[in-house]
């Protein structure tokens, strides 16, 4: 009976969360964020559908973007004829785990539109609550299962990337798939799952790359969850045999597409090639002191390389690598110093990381978050939380916060709910943390998802935050450990669960 109770309590949770991302697609039918990443992979999954291999039309990708950035809304591959002329060329700029995601629903529905991807990757994520229950149920127990798997259906930065026809939108979950099948494998001391753990993480791999450390990360984990037991060189053998094992598996999986982009680009490529010392360029801007000009815009990017080059380079081809390579290294040689304060600069933004949550595509928050959006920031490029702190200390000064208040509440009410899924997670998980330290072996696991994409982005960039997003599934487990805590009533009966 008591099973039966948890699955139909499960089947509602999942219910909420479904109806929550079908929702946020409902508020933007016609989404348009990174459509300079939707628009290849819409495209390379048509071409695979129409048995051209895994290839892209470059013009034919520019034509689509920019109808969109034309038009400020969002053109489906189905609304824009090719040319009768199409120049393929192979495309590795994104591993074909959302194209191939894309193909089924196009052979499904024998039409080149993104909406389709969206609502399967919405059922998909949502099935994540009943993966989080299990995760929570094996670190803690049962209440902390069912409160995370609550606070997973209802958790916004979670359900509105899944709606996003991009790369990043399912890595929350995979994530989560991933450490649930490890966290198994400690608690059975169950070789099988580290594999299944391993297999996991090669698939996400082929959504975003940046999980490919994940299994090193989660071998630390491993190796302090077993710090207690007296032999530690034991522990120590132990947790390194499972990395290699999770890790090896790992990197069967994703070689035939690093082989792949090696013969493609004539170089070691790894899974994502594209525009990596672009990137790294780029990334040097963020916060807008850069010694060399660097500045945190692809356009801007691509027209200095433009410019400097004196023809039309494309984003990331070779010609670009190359120009960017020696300005990189030159940077960092003439500028050491400074170079080095950026991960320590992005660290306190790598924790309290701002999401976009989605409900402000509703009429009614759209107009006024922008007009709070303006009010904070003005014309900054840079918009952090310190710089808002400033502009709402400015505003109190002068006598103009508590009319904007009254003026625009419902562009207060959403800036409150970012600020709150940035603030109040990670500041929780730390207290917890500290102050529950008695499970310090179970916290040290949950920790690794958090600390893993933390440390990724600091030593790269944090302004992107889609790619931060699956470290918040330890903040999710931290909060309903918490909860359950403060939860004293026992939970509802089955009649009452359906009611």
């Amino acid at each position: 009976m008591k099973a039966d109770r948890y699955l139909v309590i499960l089947i509602c949770i999942f219910a909420v969360a479904l109806t929550v991302r079908l929702g946020l697609i409902c508020l933007e039918p016609r989404i348009t964020p990174y459509y300079g990443m939707m628009t290849p992979i819409g495209d390379a999954a048509r071409n695979l559908v129409e048995g051209r291999g895994y290839v892209i039309d470059r013009e034919y990708i520019d034509r689509i973007m920019g109808l969109i950035y034309e038009n400020n809304r969002l053109f489906d591959i189905q609304d824009v004829p090719p040319p009768e002329n199409e120049k393929f060329e192979e495309y590795y700029g994104i591993p074909p785990g959302p194209s191939l995601l894309m193909v089924a629903t196009y052979k499904v529905f024998n039409d080149y539109r993104y909406i389709y991807v969206r609502i399967l990757q919405s059922f998909i994520d949502a099935l994540g609550c009943f993966v989080i229950f299990l995760l929570g149920k094996e670190l803690f127990n049962k209440k902390v299962g069912l409160t995370s798997s609550i606070l997973y259906a209802l958790w916004l930065p979670i359900a509105y990337l899944a709606t996003w026809p991009l790369h990043d939108a399912l890595m929350p979950f995979i994530s989560l798939v991933i450490f649930y099948l490890f966290v198994k494998g400690v608690k059975n001391n169950s070789i099988k799952y580290y594999i299944l753990s391993g297999l996991s993480c090669g698939i996400g791999c082929y959504f975003q790359p940046s999980i490919q450390l994940l299994p090193l990360f989660l071998g630390v984990g491993l190796l302090i969850y077993g710090l207690h037991k007296v032999d530690i060189w034991k522990q120590v053998c132990h947790a390194v045999k499972m990395t290699v094992i999770t890790f090896g598996i790992m990197a069967l999986i994703i070689s035939p597409w690093i082989v792949r982009n090696n013969i493609l680009t004539g170089d070691f490529a790894g899974m994502r090639p594209l525009g990596f010392w672009m990137g790294l360029w780029e990334m040097s801007g963020e916060f807008g002191d850069s010694p060399d000009g660097a500045i945190l815009d692809d356009n801007s990017t691509l027209e200095l390389a433009r410019k400097e080059l004196g023809f039309n380079v494309k984003w990331g081809s070779p010609e670009c690598e190359d120009y960017f390579r020696p300005k990189v290294l030159n940077q960092i040689k003439d500028h050491t110093a400074w170079y080095l304060t950026l991960p320590i600069r992005r660290i306190p933004r790598a924790v309290i990381n701002f999401s976009e949550l989605g409900i402000n595509l509703h009429p009614a928050i759209r107009t006024d978050y922008q007009v709070w959006l303006d009010y904070l920031y003005g014309t900054k490029d840079v918009q952090g939380y310190m710089e808002a702190a400033k502009g709402a200390q400015r505003g109190l000064q002068d006598g103009t916060f508590w009319n904007m208040v009254i003026k625009y509440p419902t562009g207060v009410f959403y800036l409150g709910l970012v600020w709150f899924f940035a603030f109040i997670p990670p500041l929780t998980s730390i207290i917890v943390f500290i102050v529950l330290r008695k499970n310090w072996r179970n916290f040290s696991l949950v920790a690794v998802l958090p600390i893993y994409f933390i440390i990724i982005h600091i030593m790269l960039m944090v302004a992107s935050y889609k790619s931060m997003v699956p470290g918040q599934i330890g903040y999710i487990v931290f909060c309903a450990f918490l909860i359950s805590l403060l939860w004293k009533r026992p939970l509802p009966s089955i009649s009452t669960a359906i009611a």
